[in-house]
């Protein structure tokens, strides 16, 4: 639920991402600067419709949304509707906010927690089965994760190049 003054509003496709999402992806700033937008904790970008939810004709930027009665996010970005993308997005919120929102300063730490897809942007030419031996190499390395299935990385062709159980990795 997110509040602006008297109005309360459910928000679907609320997402949580990293400040470097804007590197990767290529969405449409109205207002904002994509490279500052979520680089600060309690940060929120958030889509035309959204930002006329709440705020009409305001300039929205700068503006508080209230979050789950308990957080404060400071709107520093607007971005056109987004309708091609893989993932339904209305708002997205600094990822650095979690441990705070989870009441878990070590919640980004916690292996049980990272159920958040990771993305890389690639070089057009890049081995993907060898960086695939490397991630799987890598994880049977970590005591904690030895007796887990191999299965921390699974290649398949979708969205724009390759998507990972563990992440997707996408053409720049």
């Amino acid at each position: 639920m997110i509040k602006y003054n008297d109005k309360r509003i459910r928000v679907n496709d609320f997402l949580f991402a990293d400040s470097s999402v804007f590197d990767i992806f290529s969405f449409s700033f109205i207002l904002g600067n994509p490279k500052t937008a979520l680089t600060d904790s309690f940060t929120i970008v958030i889509t035309e419709s959204t930002a006329q939810l709440f705020f009409g004709n305001e300039n929205p930027i700068g503006k508080m949304l209230r979050y789950n009665d308990q957080y404060n996010f400071r709107v520093t970005g607007v971005i056109k509707d987004v309708n091609h993308f893989h993932l339904s997005v209305n708002a997205l919120a600094s990822f650095t906010s979690l441990p705070i929102v989870y009441n878990n300063k070590d919640f980004l730490k916690v292996r049980g927690n990272w159920n958040y897809p990771t993305y890389f942007l690639i070089p057009g030419k890049f081995d993907i089965k060898a960086f695939d031996r490397k991630i799987n190499s890598y994880y049977k390395t970590q005591d904690d994760w030895k007796n887990d299935e191999p299965q921390f990385h699974q290649v398949s062709i979708d969205c724009y190049s390759y998507c990972l159980a563990c992440g997707v990795v996408f053409h720049g």
